[in-house]
């Protein structure tokens, strides 16, 4: 069963966790210590927050649980004509189990159901660029480090 709940203080650490689990593929280049790789997380995890809560700052900051455990984290914005998918991340153990697809599906029927565009930025390299494809958003451009995407209901 998939739940979403807000994210609280004390979800810091697991919000940790789950952007370093999309950063170990970087980090497995690196010759840092387990200390620096920490340090380089928790900074770059803080910067990547602030960033979302300026750059959205009507955002919507949920906790993805799958069977009552901690999954992975859900960001989402509105506006009068359009729904902001900000961030989706899932732990490893968890992805391949359509728990994403589930998520941006819900997403899908509630963009349809207020008659408005629900929009992404993914990295060309990221596997769920492949999945958004499959769903129906198409590619609209790229800012030469982003796809930009759009679902119109």
């Amino acid at each position: 069963m998939i739940r979403l709940r807000p994210v609280t203080d004390k979800d810091l650490p697991f919000i940790e966790r789950v952007y370093r689990s999309t950063r170990e593929k970087e980090l497995g280049l690196v010759s840092w210590s387990e200390l620096q790789k920490d340090a380089f997380i928790k900074m770059q995890s803080v910067a990547q927050e602030a960033h979302y809560k300026n750059a959205f700052p009507s955002a919507i900051f949920e906790i993805i649980e799958f069977n009552k455990k901690p999954a992975g984290r859900l960001y989402t914005g509105e506006t009068e004509n359009e729904i902001r998918l900000i961030d989706i991340s899932l732990l490893p153990e968890f992805r391949g189990k359509s728990i994403g697809t589930k998520i941006i599906q819900s997403l899908i029927t509630k963009a349809a159901g207020k008659q408005k565009l629900l929009s992404l930025h993914v990295e060309p390299d990221n596997p769920a660029y492949q999945l958004y494809l499959r769903i129906g958003f198409k590619h609209i451009n790229n800012n030469g480090r982003h796809y930009y995407m759009e679902y119109k209901p």
